[in-house]
């Protein structure tokens, strides 16, 4: 299969095989026992449907057990993180949908590789960084039943 895009990092690699406007899809390698850095978008939500392997999702302050099947969605702006729990490689599609895709959209907040947060992008975020946990679910259930 022909990739748009492929990058290695030091938790595993990723392949873009489909970008337009407002969308990209990617399939995502973890490695066992690594992990992502724990980050926000700014510009960009995401939903993960995982196909192989075993892991820990974090989305705010939710810890999400997941293996092949799972679906996690992780709205615009919440603190988020993925750590492979497995002696396999972990393996998911991530679907994002935003306003701006770049890998520049990218607020990290704590790295176990030392690497730095990116510089954010122009525009104001949907929600400040304390928006999380029992508050965060309050102000996205009361944006769905409008």
């Amino acid at each position: 299969m022909k990739f748009l895009e492929e990058a290695h990092r030091p938790w595993g690699k990723y392949q873009k095989f489909y970008q337009e406007n407002g969308v990209w899809v990617k399939r995502v390698e973890v490695k066992p026992h690594s992990r992502l850095s724990l980050q926000k978008h700014q510009h960009r939500s995401e939903k993960w449907v995982f196909v192989a392997g075993q892991g820990i999702a974090i989305v705010d302050d939710q810890k999400i057990s997941v293996a092949p099947g799972s679906v996690v969605d992780i709205p615009l702006g919440a603190v988020h993180r993925i750590g492979n729990t497995g002696q396999k490689t972990l393996i998911f599609i991530e679907v994002a949908t935003g306003s701006i895709l770049t890998e520049k959209d990218i607020v990290r907040l704590q790295d176990d590789y030392k690497r730095p947060s990116q510089p954010c992008l122009a525009g104001p975020p949907r929600r400040a960084f304390g928006e999380t946990g029992r508050r965060a679910r309050r102000l996205r259930r009361s944006r769905t039943k409008t």
